[in-house]
C-alpha cells in the first residue's frame, strides 16, 4: 500500500501476550506453543467464547505473514518489535519484562525501513523513558503510552520520506 506515494506496510496481530488471549493475538511461528486456557474470541454477533485449538492453529503465525514483506518506508504495527525498550511492561512482581514480536522486530531488520510506529504496550515510557528508539537503521516509535498520546508528522517529498517530527503530545 501507498501512502502519499510512501510504500507503506500494515501489520494488526500481535503475538500471545502476558495476559488473556485475546482476538487479535496470533503465534509468532508455527512451532509455539499457546495455553488458550482462559483464551476468547469473538463472534460476528460481537459474543465473546471461548477459543478452540482449531481456530488457534488455523490462524498461521506472524513470521510466516512477515517472511515475503515487499520493501516500505514506513511499518505501522500493533505490536512493537520485541526485547526493546518500547516494547516493556511490568508483571505482576513489579519485574521488568519484554512482549513485542520477535518476528516483527526480524522483520523490521531485514526490510529496514525509515519508520516503525506500535502501539500495545502502553507503559514502556513510563519504565525505561523511551518511547523511540533505533532499531537497525530504523527509527521504532510507540506513539500511544499511557496518558502520552503523541503524533508524528512524516514529511514527504516526491514519495520518499525526508523527516519526520513531533507534531502532538498531550
Amino acid at each position: 500500500m501507498d501512502i502519499c506515494g510512501v510504500p507503506t506496510i500494515g501489520y494488526p496481530w500481535i503475538p500471545p501476550s502476558p495476559f488473556r488471549i485475546k482476538h487479535w493475538e496470533k503465534s509468532e511461528d508455527r512451532l509455539q506453543h499457546v495455553d488458550l486456557n482462559g483464551a476468547l474470541a469473538s463472534g460476528q454477533d460481537g459474543q465473546l467464547r471461548p477459543f478452540t485449538a482449531a481456530e488457534w492453529s488455523n490462524r498461521g503465525s506472524i513470521k510466516t505473514d512477515l517472511a515475503n514483506t515487499p520493501v516500505a518506508d514506513l511499518w505501522v504495527t500493533h505490536s512493537p518489535p520485541r526485547a526493546q525498550s518500547i516494547d516493556t511492561y511490568r508483571d505482576e512482581d513489579g519485574a521488568t519484562q519484554h512482549a513485542g514480536s520477535e518476528a516483527i522486530r526480524d522483520a523490521i531488520l531485514r526490510g529496514r525501513p525509515a519508520y516503525s510506529l506500535h502501539g500495545h504496550f502502553h507503559d514502556a515510557e513510563s519504565i525505561t523513558g523511551q518511547w523511540c528508539e533505533q532499531l537497525g537503521g530504523t527509527c521504532a516509535c510507540n506513539c500511544g503510552n499511557g496518558s502520552n498520546l503523541r503524533s508524528i508528522l512524516i514529511q514527504v517529498d516526491d514519495g520518499r520520506i525526508t523527516g519526520a517530527r513531533l507534531l502532538l503530545e498531550q
